[in-house]
């Protein structure tokens, strides 16, 4: 018997094309098609990411200690609300930052006092040498 869909010849025994799938002619899986099982899929909406995990972030970048603070704040409340919110990764990035910033911001100011106490005595007697 030949495959009525692409002519090759059914193998002795076979219920199936071998070339193109198709079921042979009179078997019972031309007559019974199989129905794949339904899946069934649940939505969950993704957790609203916090608002004061973001103000952290931003504050974090312009006033470090100020986005320390925040982030600090944010994370514990993100860990203690019920249902669970998101944006735990945007608070600990906003004390990372914040502690980079802050570390950074006080060795400029040190540098700075240093640069100052150093350098400046020089500037001003040349300066005011008549």
């Amino acid at each position: 018997m030949f495959c009525q869909g692409c002519g090759t010849e059914f193998a002795p025994g076979a219920t199936f094309c071998s070339q193109c799938g198709r079921p042979k002619p009179g078997s019972a899986q031309e007559a019974t098609p199989q129905q794949m099982p339904a899946t069934q899929y649940q939505v969950t909406q993704a957790p609203q990411t916090s608002g004061l995990a973001v103000g952290a972030l931003v504050a974090a970048i312009f006033l470090p200690i100020l986005g320390l603070i925040l982030g600090y704040v944010a994370r514990n409340d993100i860990r203690s609300s019920n249902p669970p919110k998101g944006g735990d990764g945007v608070a600990t990035a906003a004390i990372v930052i914040g502690w980079i910033f802050t570390i950074l911001g006080f060795f400029s100011f040190i540098f700075v006092i240093f640069f100052w106490a150093e350098f400046m005595p020089l500037f001003l007697d040349s300066y005011y040498e008549y």
